[in-house]
């Protein structure tokens, strides 16, 4: 029944159509702390897959994430940018010296500068 809410849960304001846009032009990845097998099945039944490079889950944690993904994809710190809504995200983007914009509301995003940038 959980999964069914969160597929249902509509999408932030602006962020299908920036997707839309922009999935061909940007590589764009998912970290978070939902499990694998649940994120898989819920970027599907959203019918999201084709947005992604890269969709990773717990057990995993974000920071070792994003690395695996800096590997995998020969990227730098200075070549991403990590958007999120959670000490977690902040903490990953922090732990890779990433850039990080921040979700703090429906509406509202903050730019924190970090390292520099």
């Amino acid at each position: 029944m959980v999964m069914d809410e969160v597929v249902k849960v509509p999408y932030v304001k602006g962020s299908k159509e920036f997707l839309d846009d922009y999935y061909n032009v940007y590589q764009c990845f998912v970290a978070t702390g939902t499990p694998q097998e649940e994120i898989d099945e819920i970027i599907k039944q959203r019918k999201m897959t084709a947005y992604f490079k890269g969709v990773s889950g717990a057990p995993k944690k974000k920071d070792v994430i994003v690395r695996e993904i800096f590997d995998e994809y020969s990227l730098k710190p200075q070549e991403v940018i990590y958007v999120g809504d959670a000490m977690s995200d902040y903490h990953a983007a922090c732990e890779n010296s990433v850039r990080f914009i921040a979700r703090i509301h429906d509406n509202e995003a903050i730019f924190k500068e970090i390292d520099g940038f």
